[in-house]
């Protein structure tokens, strides 16, 4: 495998010949630890782990994949592949449903991302912004507010390219982030959907090393890549290495009423034909016999051949139905399948909570469920706690109370804490909340405890993704 010897590195020390060329020689004989899981140097993947950990996603890194064990809401992430993709099987399997991301510049993708619309070009892509001015390293810069592009686009983290290459698309594909110099039609992202599913492609196979995940932009693009087809939780991926092979053959599960009665109405006649045939030949009774243990032994011939797996049957439907996306939707409803365990505040809410409640009301049963129980809550509070000024008497007594509300909406809503429902607390949501409880905190003398940190703190200048999915 032919790996781009530019050592990541030397972004910060290439300023010499000799340096140059010890790179090259490293990035040569390391050359067998290329997209190594378990390589822990800049060529390895070993950080990537870590990432998913993060963003809560289990990976399972294959050297095979065989088609014909896959499910429906399987995720792939093909990177820098060395075999083509079969057409037919990878086809058929985004069709019924499946997702695929490919980070692939110079790989074996190219046939099967022109068939849905995403064209592989050769040479060097016109563009503006570089890293050093170095045109092996473009930047970008998302402005959209697609999910892929969470806590990147606005936040001042860039998306750092190392010698990417270049795509064109057409429908059905659509460009996500393209090239700034030119005409603009110069691609690095981009995604397209087949039938019930969809594939994203990305124009550079070391995004995800672990030299380039160190930049905040990489790591935070790679954990949305990881979470963007996720349904279910905790989500799971698929990491298919550089010298996979592809074995099996993808067979497509019945999904919807009308297979199944194209199967029965194929099956009858099938059966139908051959008794007639066996009737005419043998032209006795012994025919009906010999013919309805043929057609039963044929029902069952087909029924294995139809659907693997298929007793007992999968629920019609149920696991391939996309949601309604509104038309006002600014992020694409997969995405926010993905990402809704991370964007969901109620479990931290419910800690801050209890963690408030000890403070406001100590071993007194809380009684907040009514706005006079509410207010006499606060005017309690305020006589224990009286401020110097009618300003801020007033002040505190807005945050009590609209602590004490959100507390018992969210008490209806989620019981206890690990209570699971439909209702969500968004992380607006929340930051209100914790900015009124601070106010209470300080005229309690209580400032961040240990509990408190460990709970709400966003982490800062660690590299870590908090419970927001921000990193």
């Amino acid at each position: 495998m032919t790996f781009r010897t530019t050592h990541p590195l030397s972004f910060f020390a290439r300023t010499t010949a000799v340096a140059a060329t010890w790179l090259f020689f490293v990035g040569s004989a390391l050359a067998a630890k290329d997209y190594d899981p378990d390589n822990n140097r800049w060529n390895g993947l070993s950080y990537l782990k870590e990432t998913a950990n993060e963003a809560k996603v289990e990976l399972d890194f294959i050297q095979d994949v065989n088609w014909g064990k896959l499910e429906t809401d399987d995720v792939l992430v093909f990177v820098f592949p060395q075999q083509p993709l079969p057409l037919d099987d990878t086809s058929r399997f985004v069709s019924d449903g499946g997702s695929i991301v490919i980070l692939d510049d110079f790989g074996a993708s190219a046939e099967f991302l022109e068939k849905i619309g995403i064209l592989r070009i050769s040479g060097e892509a016109e563009h503006v912004t570089y890293y050093q001015k170095s045109k092996a390293f473009p930047e970008f810069v998302p402005q959209s507010e697609h999910f892929l592009f969470f806590n990147i686009a606005g936040s001042g983290s860039v998306i750092l390219a190392n010698h990417p290459g270049r795509y064109r698309v057409h429908p059905p594909a659509r460009p996500l982030l393209v090239y700034d110099g030119g005409t603009g039609q110069d691609v690095f992202l981009a995604e397209s959907h087949l039938g019930k599913g969809g594939v994203v492609a990305v124009a550079d196979s070391s995004l995800i090393i672990n030299e380039m995940l160190r930049k905040h932009g990489n790591k935070q693009l790679t954990a949305n890549l990881l979470r963007y087809f996720c349904t279910s939780d905790p989500c799971a991926a698929k990491i298919v290495l550089p010298q996979a092979v592809h074995s099996g053959s993808y067979r497509s599960p019945i999904t919807d009423a009308d297979g199944i009665d194209a199967f029965f109405r194929k099956a009858t006649m099938a059966v139908n034909s051959g008794m007639q045939r066996v009737s005419d030949y043998l032209g006795n009774e012994s025919a009906v016999r010999f013919g309805t243990y043929a057609g039963i032994l044929l029902i069952v011939l087909l029924l294995w051949r139809w659907s693997p797996g298929l007793l007992p049957l999968r629920q019609i439907g149920a696991e391939t139905a996309l949601p309604e996306i509104p038309a006002e939707a600014t992020v694409n409803a997969r995405g926010l399948l993905g990402a809704k365990e991370l964007a969901d505040f109620s479990q931290p809410a419910m800690t801050l909570k209890a963690l408030m409640e000890r403070v406001v009301f100590g071993t007194e049963t809380p009684r907040y469920s009514t706005p006079s129980e509410r207010n006499e809550m606060a005017d309690q509070y305020l006589f224990l706690h009286p401020q110097a000024t009618r300003a801020a008497n007033d002040e505190l007594r807005a945050a009590l109370l609209q602590v004490f509300e959100f507390f018992h909406t969210l008490h209806v809503a989620r019981g206890n804490v690990g209570a699971t429902s439909g209702y969500v607390t968004a992380y607006s949501q929340f930051e209100l909340i914790k900015t009124a409880s601070q106010k209470i905190l300080d005229v309690s003398r209580i400032s961040e405890p240990d509990d408190w940190s460990r709970a709400f703190s966003r982490t800062t200048g660690t590299g870590r993704i908090d419970s927001s999915g921000r990193v």
